[in-house]
C-alpha cells in the first residue's frame, strides 16, 4: 500500500528535525550568533546591555573582516568561460563563438544591479566569517494567462493576414504572457546559514548530502495566491506577534512573524525531486519537481575533517579580543580612579560598613578603629598597574594578529625592522591572502555557472547581452552605431549546450591582484624585449611555456600570441644585423621575410647577437 501524503510529509520533517539538532550542536560548539555580535561591537558577555554600553570596546574584530573583505571580492568579477577539454571540435570557430557568447550572457547578468549579484554575493561573504555563505541563483518572470490563447498572430503591416512559420502552419498566440511591464531575468539571493541545513553533516561537499533545504516565511496570503502551490487552503500560520525582533542564538524567530508561515524548500539529490512544505501543514505545497542542477552554491573558509559545517574564521579571534578588552577597560578605570574608597575612625566597623567597600559607589567610606595618631580620615591605595598590564597589551595585539592571519602592516601599523623581514612578511601576507581570494573567486565561479544553466534551462523569450567587444578604434561609430555593435538579441537556445569550464579574473576582484599582475606583466614586457631572450623563446616551446608560466600566463591565445611578437621581434632584429652587416638584397626592414634563418648572413640567434652588438 502506497504512503499516503501526509506520510511523505511527516517523513520529510523528521528529516528536518535530525538535521535541526545536529545545527544546533554545531552553533552551540562555536557560539555562532556570538561571533557575529562581536563584529557588530557586541562583546561584554555576563553584563547587562545597559553596562555594557559604558565598556571599553576597541573592535578589531570588525577592522579585520573590512580590512580583508576588500581583497577577496572588491569589483564585480570577470567571468571566463573556455570549452572544457575532450571536445573534438573545441577549436572551432563555431564552438570559440558559442563559448563567448555564453560567457558575454553571464557577464550581463552579473552586471545587471536588478539581478542583486554583488549585494547577494557580498552578504554571503561577509556570512562566511561567522557561519558559511550561500548563495541560490533562480528564474524569475511574472507569467499571467493570455486573453488571446490560441488565436493567429497577425502580421505587423496592420492586416488580418496570420503569420506562417516555416512550413507554412499559423503561429497561434501562447497561453502564457509576461505582465505589463516585467521581463524575465534571474535573480542572486543570499541564503542565511542559519536558515540552511543538509542531511549528512559527514560529508564536507554539499552536492554529495542526499537531501540539502533551506526555510523561509511567508504570508499566508501571498502563498494562496500563488498558483505554483497547491494544497493551500487549509494552510494557516505559525508565527506570533512578538516585543521584540532580536533573533536568538538558536535561531528561533517565530515570535516575529505574525500572521506568517515557515516554508521549507528541499532538494531531493538522490532523486533529483523538489519538494516544499510548510510547518503544521499535512500536505506538500510542491511535490516531485524535477531539478537538473542543484541552485546553490556553498563558500567556507576553514573545513573541518568530515564536518559540513565549517570552523568560522572568527570563532580563533575570541580570546585575544576579550583580553585587549579587558586590559583596555582596566587601563581606563585605573585612570580615572572610578572607585575611590575610604576610611574612617571610630570605635567600631560592622559588616555594613564592610559591604560598603565592595559595593559602593565612587567616594565611599566606610568607619572602622585606627591607630592612635592617624588622621581621622584616609584613602585606601589603589593597587598599583604594573608594567605586566602594558606588555599584556602588546601581547594580545601579537595574538590576534597570528590567529587573523594578517600582519600589522596590512592595518596600517608597521612593524618589520628590516628590508629582509618587510619581504618575508609580505611573501607569506600575499600567499594568505591569495589562498583566501583563490576560494571565493571559485565560489564566484561556481554562481556564475549556475546563471548560465539557469539561463539555458528557463529563459523563453529572446532578451538582451551586452557583447565583450573593443570599439575605441572604432572611432568613426556614431553612438547609435556603437550601441548596436556591443548589445545583441539572443535566445537561450543560441547559448547551446556545450560543457565549459568557468573561472573567474583574480584580477577583477581585487585591486591588489590587479596591483600585482601589474606588475607581473610589466617584468614579461621587459623580458620579451630583450633580443637574446626574445629569440631563445621564440625557438623553443617548452622554455616559452616555462618561463610565461613562472609568471601566471597559461592561457594558450595568450602564449601563441606573444610567440608571434617574439617572432617578430628576431626577424626585425635579424634584418637590422644583415643590413648593418652589408648583405646584399636586404634591407633593414621590420619583419623582412628573407631575414629569418639565412645561415652566415646574421640569421639566427648568433647572427642577431652579433648584429646587436
Amino acid at each position: 500500500m502506497p504512503d499516503s501524503q501526509k506520510d511523505r510529509v511527516d517523513r520529510w520533517t523528521k528529516k528536518i528535525a535530525s538535521a535541526n539538532k545536529v545545527y544546533d550542536e554545531w552553533q552551540d560548539k562555536f557560539h555562532v550568533q556570538r561571533l557575529e555580535n562581536y563584529y557588530e561591537g557586541f562583546q561584554w558577555a555576563g553584563v547587562t546591555e545597559e553596562n555594557a554600553k559604558d565598556k571599553y570596546t576597541i573592535n578589531l574584530v570588525y577592522a579585520e573582516i573590512e580590512t580583508t573583505r576588500p581583497a577577496l571580492l572588491f569589483y564585480r568579477p570577470r567571468i571566463k568561460m573556455l570549452v572544457r577539454p575532450g571536445r573534438e571540435d573545441a577549436l572551432g570557430s563555431t564552438v570559440q563563438q558559442q563559448a563567448q557568447l555564453c560567457e558575454d550572457t553571464t557577464q550581463t547578468f552579473v552586471d545587471d544591479p536588478d539581478v542583486g549579484f554583488a549585494q547577494e554575493t557580498g552578504l554571503g561573504l561577509q556570512e562566511s566569517f561567522f557561519r558559511f555563505g550561500v548563495v541560490e541563483v533562480g528564474y524569475g518572470a511574472d507569467w499571467v494567462d493570455n486573453p488571446n490563447a490560441g488565436k493567429p498572430v497577425l502580421q505587423d503591416d496592420g492586416g488580418e493576414d496570420p503569420l506562417a512559420d516555416e512550413g507554412g502552419a499559423t503561429i497561434t498566440q501562447p497561453e502564457k504572457v509576461l505582465r505589463d511591464g516585467t521581463r524575465e531575468s534571474l535573480y542572486v539571493k543570499w541564503i542565511p546559514a542559519r536558515n540552511f541545513r543538509v542531511s549528512l553533516s559527514d560529508r564536507n561537499r554539499m552536492e554529495t548530502n542526499d537531501w540539502v533545504a533551506y526555510y523561509e516565511w511567508h504570508y499566508v496570503e501571498d502563498l494562496k495566491r500563488n498558483k505554483a502551490y497547491r494544497n493551500t487552503k487549509d494552510l494557516k500560520p505559525s508565527g506570533m506577534i512578538a516585543d521584540t525582533y532580536r533573533t536568538t542564538e538558536d535561531g528561533n524567530e517565530t515570535e516575529r512573524h505574525h500572521g506568517m508561515v515557515r516554508l521549507w524548500k528541499i532538494w531531493d539529490i538522490r532523486t533529483h525531486e523538489r519538494h516544499v512544505i510548510a510547518d503544521g501543514h499535512s500536505k506538500f505545497l510542491l511535490e516531485g519537481k524535477r531539478f537538473t542542477f542543484l541552485p546553490l552554491a556553498a563558500l567556507k573558509f576553514h573545513e573541518r575533517l568530515g564536518h559540513f559545517y565549517p570552523l568560522p574564521p572568527v570563532w580563533n579571534w575570541l580570546s585575544p579580543q576579550d583580553e585587549k578588552n579587558e586590559i583596555r577597560e582596566q587601563r581606563k578605570v585605573h585612570r580615572r580612579r572610578f572607585n575611590r574608597r575610604y576610611l574612617m575612625r571610630t570605635n567600631t566597623i560592622s559588616q555594613e560598613e564592610l559591604d560598603k567597600l565592595e559595593s559602593g559607589e565612587d567616594g565611599v567610606y566606610a568607619t572602622h578603629t585606627g591607630a592612635p595618631g592617624e588622621q581621622p580620615l584616609m584613602p585606601v591605595p589603589d593597587a598599583p598597574l604594573d608594567a605586566a598590564t602594558w606588555r599584556d597589551l602588546a601581547a594580545s595585539d601579537q595574538d590576534f594578529a597570528q590567529v587573523a592571519g594578517s600582519t600589522s602592516e596590512s592595518r596600517g601599523i608597521p612593524q618589520a625592522q628590516t628590508a629582509t623581514q618587510a619581504t618575508i612578511m609580505n611573501t607569506h601576507d600575499q600567499l594568505r591572502e591569495t589562498a583566501g581570494r583563490v576560494k571565493v573567486a571559485e565560489w564566484i565561479a561556481a554562481i556564475a555557472r549556475l546563471m548560465l544553466l539557469t539561463t539555458r534551462e528557463n529563459m523563453a523569450l529572446d532578451f538582451w547581452i551586452k557583447r565583450n567587444v573593443d570599439l575605441q578604434a572604432e572611432s568613426a561609430l556614431s553612438d547609435a552605431q556603437r550601441v548596436a555593435e556591443l548589445w545583441r538579441k539572443i535566445t537561450a537556445d543560441d547559448l547551446g549546450n556545450i560543457d565549459l569550464d568557468v573561472s573567474v579574473e583574480l584580477a577583477s576582484m581585487s585591486p591588489v591582484t590587479e596591483d600585482m599582475q601589474r606588475a607581473l606583466w610589466n617584468q614579461v614586457i621587459a623580458l620579451i624585449s630583450n633580443p637574446m631572450v626574445a629569440a631563445q623563446l621564440a625557438a623553443s616551446d617548452v622554455l616559452l611555456r616555462k618561463t610565461l608560466g613562472l609568471y601566471g600566463i597559461k592561457a594558450e591565445s595568450e602564449i601563441q600570441e606573444i610567440k608571434r611578437a617574439c617572432q617578430a621581434l628576431v626577424q626585425q632584429m635579424q634584418a637590422l644585423a644583415a643590413a648593418k652587416q652589408g648583405v646584399p638584397g636586404v634591407t633593414a626592414t621590420a619583419g623582412a621575410p628573407g631575414a629569418l634563418g639565412q645561415p652566415g648572413q646574421g640569421g639566427g640567434p648568433r647572427g642577431l647577437l652579433a648584429g646587436a652588438m
